[in-house]
This record gives C-alpha cells, sequence and structure tokens, in this order.
C-alpha cells in the first residue's frame, strides 16, 4: 500500500507501508518509508526503488564480503573515501579475471604471489 502527496508540478512525497508484521512489548507493529520523487505520479515507484537497493545491496555485500569493509576504521578527513574507491577499483580488477576461485581467494592470492598480481593487473 502506497500513499502520494504532490507536493509541485516536480516533487511528489511517497509514503509506502511495508506488508509485514512484527511484536514489540506485545504490540503489533509495521514500518513504512518516505520517498521524495521528482517522477511523475504515474510511475511504478515500487520497481525503481527495488531495482535501486538490488545494486545498492549486492555491491555493498560483495565488497564487505571480499574486503571486509564494515571493519575498516578510516578517521582521517578523506582516507575512508580513498580507500572505498580503492576496493571498487579491485573488485572490478578481480571479477574480470577469469578463474575458479572466489574473490577472497583471488584477492589473497594476489597479495601473496607477485606473478599472480602481475596476471590480474595483465602487465
Amino acid at each position: 500500500m502506497s500513499t502520494q502527496l504532490v507536493l509541485s508540478q516536480f516533487i511528489v512525497l511517497l509514503f509506502i507501508h511495508l506488508p509485514k508484521t512484527y511484536t514489540v512489548n506485545g504490540k503489533q507493529a509495521s514500518d513504512g518509508r518516505f520517498y521524495i520523487s521528482s517522477l511523475p505520479v504515474g510511475s511504478p515507484f515500487n520497481t525503481y526503488i527495488r531495482n535501486h537497493w538490488e545494486v545498492e545491496n549486492k555491491l555493498h555485500w560483495t565488497i564487505d564480503m571480499t574486503f571486509r569493509e564494515d571493519q575498516q576504521r578510516k578517521r582521517c578527513k578523506m582516507a575512508a573515501q580513498n580507500f572505498s574507491l580503492v576496493r571498487k577499483l579491485a573488485l572490478n580488477i578481480l571479477k574480470k579475471y577469469n578463474s575458479k576461485l572466489s574473490l577472497v581467494n583471488k584477492r589473497l592470492k594476489a597479495a601473496w604471489d607477485w606473478g599472480y598480481l602481475m596476471q590480474l593487473l595483465q602487465i
């Protein structure tokens, strides 16, 4: 179930009620989410939202499992953003190289074996 409020010609406020319910302190509760959009009112918002989160979750999960990104603690100015960019670049290199090894094992092998690293980088 969703509710739309058209704020102007270009801004739509959308509330989507999530169908799952749960119990908190003996009371039934459910969730909803608010979205602000510039899409036309008749657009299939649910499809756009699911597609966005599918891509976001897939990338984040892969980076976290391969590089343990959630356990990284970078506090120096732009270090977190810089390392995030390097991880994404490394992930693309690892995915591009075809082998039976998992991404984690490719990363570890590249760290231990200079020749394998050069194969990955095609140098």
